[in-house]
């Protein structure tokens, strides 16, 4: 009777095992499955890599030649920043210079207007001076006195008079030069002035 119950239970499983296949289907991933021996799994299909991942972990670099490149570039953007830099720099000091002589030079020139006709130089170039600016600075400067006319031509006489028509009477000239702290310095500024005997 034994024989008998187990021979029905393997017709009943060999019955059933036909039914399972249908449900699954052929060619299907648990066919594939169902057929494979137990603990072992089917193998994985590969995962494309992103383009994000390959140029990670790419190792491609900036060359030496590149690099120097790219240094000469910078080296001459460098140098032409300093040279502009400088330039600046030098106008900058030329004309504090020229401002302050101009300036040294019109307060000696309001001392001649404020003295008297009869005391103002006629006799050339005068002993230098060397006046110190605003800035602080040290300036050569010199005034040189002269007879002249407005008119004609200019005779000392005596009496001074100056010849011509119209007739015209002699006045002064006076002349301030201010160089850069000596006599064979650049010379910065110049200013010349007349001066009438009715205005003395």
């Amino acid at each position: 009777m034994g024989v008998t119950v187990l021979g029905g239970l393997l017709d009943a499983v060999a019955a059933r095992m036909p039914l399972r296949r249908s449900l699954v289907g052929p060619g299907s991933a648990d066919d594939s499955r169902s057929r494979l021996p137990d603990r072992l799994h089917p193998r994985a299909h590969p995962v494309p890599v992103t383009r994000l991942g390959r140029c990670l972990g790419a190792e491609e670099g900036v060359t030496l030649i590149e690099l120097l490149i790219v240094m000469v570039v910078m080296s001459i953007g460098i140098a032409a920043l300093v040279a502009a830099f400088s330039a600046g720099i030098l106008s900058v000091n030329r004309a504090r210079l020229a401002s302050t002589a101009g300036s040294l030079a019109d307060q000696q020139m309001e001392v001649y207007r404020q003295a008297a006709f009869i005391s103002l130089p006629t006799t050339g170039a005068q002993t230098p001076t060397t006046p110190t600016g605003a800035d602080g600075h040290t300036y050569w400067m010199q005034v040189a006195g002269m007879w002249t006319c407005a008119l004609g031509t200019y005779s000392a006489g005596p009496p001074a008079s100056c010849s011509g028509t119209p007739a015209s009477r002699p006045v002064k000239l006076m002349t301030i030069n201010v160089r850069d702290g000596s006599s064979s310095a650049k010379l910065l500024f110049t200013e010349t002035a007349t001066f009438d005997a009715s205005t003395g």
